[in-house]
């Protein structure tokens, strides 16, 4: 989804499970909803001030291509794909973007049987190696639920549990 008019924003624009944003809007700020497994990666290029979030469930499209046709977002891949795309063709470049993730985390079970978490933050420390490009800071893995959020008008991306009121600043321009 791509927010195009800038409008004084004054509440979070939510990328929901298997939903990404993309925004020039220099008032927006772009969250995700809490992350679980999933993983949130927010990009943003600070000269031009264009950002996106993803919030993708799992990390490898061809398990079901025709959802991924459908749904993009529901998979880390075809996510970042079509998230990276989208930020592109609002101006952005990528040899100036800021990568940031928050999630992956083990939530149903602590086991280690249990690996989705660690497998989507696998796929995307590979996604972007493959693409030429670097992971500026990451709060993933453990135990708790993550809310990833970009701050267009600070030009910061930030992280927190859900648990806490406290926001950590992962990457700023």
């Amino acid at each position: 989804m791509s927010i195009e008019n800038p409008t004084a924003i004054t509440a979070p624009l939510l990328a929901g499970p298997a939903d990404w944003l993309v925004s020039r809007d220099p008032l927006a700020v772009l969250s995700s909803s809490p992350l679980g497994a999933g993983l949130g990666v927010a990009i943003f290029d600070p000269e031009v001030r264009v950002g996106g979030l993803l919030h993708a469930l799992l990390p490898d499209s061809g398990t079901d291509p025709a959802r991924a046709a459908e749904r993009p977002g529901f998979f880390l891949d075809t996510g970042l794909a079509t998230l990276l795309g989208g930020v592109l063709e609002l101006g952005a470049r990528p040899e100036r973007l800021l990568i940031c993730a928050a999630g992956g985390g083990r939530i149903l079970d602590e086991s280690a049987d249990f690996k989705l978490g660690g497998c989507i933050c696998d796929a995307l420390h590979c996604w972007l190696a493959g693409h030429g490009m670097k992971l500026h800071a990451e709060e993933t893995g453990g135990v708790e639920n993550w809310i990833l959020r970009l701050n267009l008008p600070l030009g910061q991306i930030r992280a927190r549990r859900v648990s806490s009121l406290e926001e950590q600043i992962l990457c700023a321009a």
